[in-house]
């Protein structure tokens, strides 16, 4: 017996059914999956490795979809600053470095961890909080057992 195809909804429609819009910044946000530095994250079947689940960001693919292909050497830049906004209105081509660029003149960097580190309370080194939070703090190997 041959195995039954699965229809599959488009990815645009699977897009926008899953944004919401906010108001106040007029960003179509993200409601469902993201990575780990926040941008929203979307499955293409059509895109990629299909065993690794042809993942893509939200962002990207709103890009494509309303303004046509990214070149190899550029990235899509939010004038919104909010990952999650899939608005292509918000949505802009940029090379790496004016990605950088805007992110400093925003003052959105962290130049070394530096605005985000913490001290562990019981060996007193300063890290970002998500090692604090893996090694440290809790998880401290200078921590006395009590």
């Amino acid at each position: 017996m041959a195995k039954k195809q699965r229809k599959t909804t488009p990815i645009d429609e699977r897009l926008y059914r899953s944004c919401k819009y906010i108001e106040q910044t007029e960003c179509w946000e993200w409601q469902l999956s993201t990575n780990n530095i926040g941008y929203g994250l979307i499955r293409d079947t059509d895109y990629g490795d299909n065993e690794r689940g042809g993942m893509r960001t939200t962002h990207r693919v709103s890009y494509e979809i309303h303004k046509g292909h990214i070149p190899d050497n550029k990235v899509v830049m939010h004038t919104c600053d909010n990952p999650k906004c899939c608005n292509p209105d918000h949505l802009h081509l940029g090379t790496r470095q004016d990605n950088t660029q805007d992110m400093i003149g925003k003052g959105r960097h962290n130049l070394f961890g530096s605005k985000n580190s913490r001290k562990c309370k019981y060996c007193n080194v300063y890290t970002t909080p998500a090692l604090l939070t893996r090694w440290h703090d809790e998880n401290c190997k200078h921590k006395t057992i009590t």
